[in-house]
């Protein structure tokens, strides 16, 4: 009777705590990745005062614990930026490492701080993200150049247990699971710094994040392992289909999906059959025709050549040239024209710009593509940052301007990360564009093997081999910081 209603009460009661801590955890997932530490302090603390939270009252104290303690971080860091002021230091904002002349400034965590780099060249990294917004062109600290502002001992992975005190190890460790990315990675790195030297003793966050690192781990192995179950379906699947020898056209593209997007989780002998598969489809498939290329692509001028390769030139003295879009590029003088400056990068790669999908019955997933750029650099438009991009791979020509050479970049993955590195100076060297010039840009590449060769002007100048980046990505587009004539685009790839 009696007894049964107050347990049914007490267990209500800790259900509706529960529900609100998952809530709140839920209302701040966001602020951890933004660094708002010592909101997210306040509002657990604040929270915590409620009557009805009683029962996960210690689970709210340990956030708010947390949150302080990296808050406490970076006080600690805008100190050492502080302390830095006018020295030559090198700081990461995400994988770029910039080098140069610190400038604090009034307000560090709010305004970020400056570095003068080579060339006269400033660049605003911020503490916290919300700076981003207010200041464009600059970067995000990375959790490594946070930690060395905070004056955290330099981490090499195994701390030998001497350099780091308890409480900067735990730290270290609180901040490497919030702010890192992917997930996995944060998870491990947290596992690494914890396990590299001892601990605060008494400490209740310890067993907290313990448990919290090892609840991702262990989430991460059974993510790894459904994707790897997905996979080995999808192929059993496939073997079934193409045993039956129907639809031979989408077992093909299937087999291709799984070389592209499960390489990682299949065996090398599965791989081997996959690839198999695939090229034997292929070779059955009916040959595309000149008719099937005109209409899928209206180029300006079309050459089938052996074997099964097609090349495909787009002239650009009209508005339109066939399927390749124009973007925000005008008509002007026999080609399409960025006509003014960017105002950022931002607004650079905001801008539409010239693209042509890569679209079937060309295969640039499967085979080498060729592709060559012809390009008018006007004489009042002094070389700053020219971006070719084919299936997910990035040229980047940046001129040569404040002693500093010009320079040619390849990657691969997300152009706004390439863009920062080509602004920091990473590439090799080379003659460079020249104003009141036209030049001819040509780019190899095999997408299959991430192999990239670049010429300028009839002269090899970069290569290299670069991550194949995830999906498709089967298009072909120009960029310009500054105004420039896109004159021609041929591209030579394999066909169906």
């Amino acid at each position: 009777g009696m007894k049964s209603l107050v347990e049914l009460e007490r267990r209500l009661a800790e259900e509706d705590a529960q529900r609100g801590l998952a809530e709140l955890e839920e209302e701040t997932r966001g602020m951890w990745r933004e660094r708002r530490y010592a909101e997210i302090a306040r509002l657990y603390e604040a929270r915590s005062a409620d009557g009805w939270r009683e029962p996960v009252r210690p689970a709210m104290e340990l956030r708010a614990r947390e949150a302080r303690l990296l808050t406490g971080l970076f006080d600690r860091a805008v100190s050492g930026a502080r302390a830095r002021d006018g020295r030559d230091v090198e700081l990461r904002a995400g994988t770029i490492a910039f080098g140069g002349r610190l400038t604090a400034g009034s307000d560090p965590l709010g305004k970020g701080i400056r570095l003068t780099i080579s060339g006269g060249v400033v660049r605003t990294l911020a503490f916290v993200p919300a700076t981003l917004a207010d200041t464009p062109g600059s970067a995000l600290l990375s959790p490594e150049a946070i930690e060395f502002l905070a004056g955290l001992p330099p981490d090499n992975g195994a701390d030998r247990g001497a350099s780091t005190s308890p409480d900067d190890r735990l730290l270290r460790a609180l901040f490497r699971l919030r702010d890192g990315e992917p997930v996995e990675e944060a998870a491990a790195s947290a596992q690494t710094v914890l396990n590299s030297g001892p601990l605060p003793r008494g400490e209740p966050l310890v067993a907290d994040l313990e448990n919290r690192v090892t609840s991702s781990l262990r989430a991460i192995s059974s993510a790894e392992g459904e994707r790897a179950a997905s996979a080995r379906g999808k192929l059993s699947l496939l073997r079934r289909e193409n045993a039956s020898a129907a639809g031979r056209e989408s077992v093909r593209q299937r087999a291709e999906e799984l070389i592209q997007h499960y390489a990682d989780v299949l065996t090398p002998s599965e791989l081997s059959e996959l690839r198999r598969i695939r090229d034997e489809l292929f070779a059955n498939q009916k040959a595309s025709t000149r008719e099937e290329l005109e209409l899928a692509f209206g180029p300006s001028a079309l050459e089938l050549v052996a074997p099964n390769r097609a090349r495909l030139r787009f002239d650009f003295g009209g508005p339109r040239s066939g399927r390749f879009e124009p973007g925000a590029w005008l008509p002007e003088k026999g080609g399409w024209a960025a006509t003014r400056y960017a105002k950022s990068d931002e607004d650079m790669l905001a801008q539409p710009a010239p693209t042509l999908v890569l679209r079937e019955p060309l295969r640039v997933q499967s085979d080498v593509v060729n592709v060559r750029v012809r390009i008018a650099q006007p004489e009042d438009s002094p070389p700053d940052l020219f971006v070719l991009s084919c299936a997910g791979f990035h040229v980047l020509l940046t001129g040569a301007r404040d002693g500093r050479a010009a320079r040619c970049l390849i990657e691969s993955g997300e152009l706004p990360d390439a863009v920062a590195r080509a602004r920091a100076g990473t590439g090799k060297e080379f003659s460079g564009r020249v104003a009141g010039s036209t030049h001819e840009l040509a780019l190899t590449l095999n997408r299959g093997r991430g192999t990239l060769f670049v010429d300028f002007d009839g002269k090899r100048i970069a290569a290299g081999q670069r991550p194949t980046p995830r999906g498709e990505g089967a298009s072909l587009s120009v960029r310009s910081f500054e105004p420039v004539r896109l004159m021609s685009v041929t591209i030579e790839a394999l066909r169906r």
